[in-house]
């Protein structure tokens, strides 16, 4: 089978690619000249690279002729500063370009890499489903807004006749650059961190939503449908006090309160301006991580029977990584590597 992966060299991407080629697919993917290709390893030798992006529809329609199927995994994640118009051109506009392509290039099946962030909140705090609708809202992020409005592409892409899939993976956790995405926990709390957000939300390994991912573009009865992939539902405590206990340092034991929340994003705006960098520590990324989200995902374990890698095993084997990423003066870690 020949597929097309899009966002091929980044956390997701590169698990997903290298799955891929186990199971004997031709892969091809877009990249840009200066991305790195060291979460892939040795797999990156395997792949047809094309040197593009998703905005540029001219590179996109070159690396997908040919594909059968398509995954598009490429997004940028970025909460609250001056990220907007760079997730809109990409995750909005560029996800448009793949629909478009693939459209005119006739590809059997695109599978769409979304969000939970995208299906909103439930008002009254019940789990969320694929039922959920997005309802703009203070509590709301720019990112799944964005990823929101990334789906309506893919759904105006199957009203015009694609056949498409939407996954909407909780927060991934495993292997990675530590100091980029959701993984970046693990290197916090490494550095020992007092305080915990007071809210919780889904969790899910990584080589989970690699594995669903692949069920469910080879299963017929997915086309035109969208599934939750969430392995567990959990406080932000708990899981912070999980991987202190395994890296020996002491668990966050103050709660993130509107007083500290001030602090906090003064701290890091003052740590921007001085530094020229990104702030880390926003109003939304607090306000998103004070509300208690959970995640009903019944439809991927009814429909495939999936089951998931306990969160002890995936919280052990990370840290296994990160630990001899530190040993050997590295940035990043790969499972199964």
């Amino acid at each position: 089978m020949k597929v097309f992966v899009t966002g091929a060299t980044g956390f997701l991407g590169s698990y997903l690619t290298k799955e891929l080629l186990r199971q004997g697919h031709e892969v091809s993917a877009l990249k840009r000249a200066n991305s790195s290709l060291l979460l892939l390893g040795d797999a990156a030798k395997q792949v047809q690279w094309h040197e593009g992006d998703i905005t540029d529809i001219l590179s996109l329609e070159e690396a997908m002729e040919g594909a059968e199927q398509v995954y598009h995994a490429a997004a940028l994640l970025a909460f609250g500063g001056n990220s907007l118009d760079k997730m809109l051109k990409i995750n909005v506009e560029g996800t448009a370009n793949v629909v478009n392509v693939a459209l005119s290039q006739g590809v059997q099946k695109l599978l769409y890499v979304s969000s939970i962030t995208a299906l909103g909140k439930n008002k009254d705090n019940r789990a969320i489903d694929e039922s959920n609708d997005w309802e703009s809202a203070p509590m709301e992020s720019q990112y799944g807004h964005t990823k929101y409005l990334g789906e309506l592409e893919i759904w105006r892409g199957i009203a015009e006749g694609l056949n498409a899939v939407i996954i909407n993976p909780s927060t991934i956790l495993g292997a990675g650059r530590w100091a980029e995405g959701s993984i970046q926990i693990f290197h916090q709390v490494a550095k020992g961190v007092p305080f915990y957000p007071t809210g919780s939300n889904g969790f899910v390994d990584v080589r989970d939503v690699v594995q669903a991912a692949i069920q469910i573009m080879e299963r017929a009865e997915t086309a035109g449908e969208r599934y939750i992939i969430n392995g567990y539902n959990l406080t932000f405590k708990d899981l912070m006090t999980q991987i202190a206990n395994q890296l020996g340092q002491k668990p966050p034991t103050i709660p993130v309160t509107d007083f500290w929340k001030t602090i906090s994003i003064g701290y890091d705006t003052l740590r921007s301006l001085l530094t020229g960098s990104e702030a880390i520590i926003t109003r939304e990324v607090l306000n998103i991580s004070s509300h208690p989200y959970t995640y009903n995902d019944n439809k991927l374990r009814e429909t495939l029977g999936f089951s998931y890698l306990p969160f002890e095993q995936t919280v052990n084997e990370t840290i296994a990584k990160y630990k001899q990423s530190l040993a050997e003066n590295k940035d990043y870690g790969v499972l199964g590597a």
